[in-house]
């Protein structure tokens, strides 16, 4: 598979997947602020099925990790997919966004879903969870933070 084939982030949601509207939100308020700040300011998030984390709990990068497709369609949603470093370069390697369906309906924006995670946890009266223990909690950082 050369670097032109290889993809670049899930097809689709996964049955998990934070982004989704029919999945019971169970990240804080907090987190969804900022994983949707993130992938709106042009990190990547990673499909927390794709990423590993060692026995200490720390993410451990490996070339199996994918873009999350819930972040790629509220990204793609909100205008804001290729203002994504990794984005951009994928698609100039060959990647197309345009194979990531939503198969599975995704929050409209990021105040829908951080607004969705801050009535669950308010009805729930949940604690915060230390972002490193959340599922789907590693994000990646742009490979340039030139002009920032």
């Amino acid at each position: 598979m050369t670097l032109a084939t290889k993809r670049t982030s899930m097809l689709a949601p996964c049955p998990k997947c934070p982004f989704r509207v029919d999945v019971k939100p169970y990240i804080t308020a907090a987190r969804a602020k900022e994983i949707t700040r993130s992938v709106n300011s042009g990190l990547s998030f990673h499909c927390h099925a794709t990423v590993e984390h060692g026995d200490d709990g720390e993410h451990v990068p490996t070339s199996k990790e994918l873009m999350c497709a819930g972040a790629v369609i509220l990204a793609r949603k909100e205008g804001t997919l290729y203002q994504n470093q990794m984005a951009r370069i994928a698609e100039r390697l060959g990647a197309n966004f345009d194979d990531v369906k939503e198969t599975a309906p995704v929050y409209e924006n990021a105040a829908e879903m951080v607004a969705a995670h801050r009535a669950r946890s308010k009805q729930e009266g949940v604690a915060s969870v230390p972002a490193s223990r959340e599922a789907g909690s590693h994000i990646s950082l742009p490979l340039s933070t030139e002009g920032r």
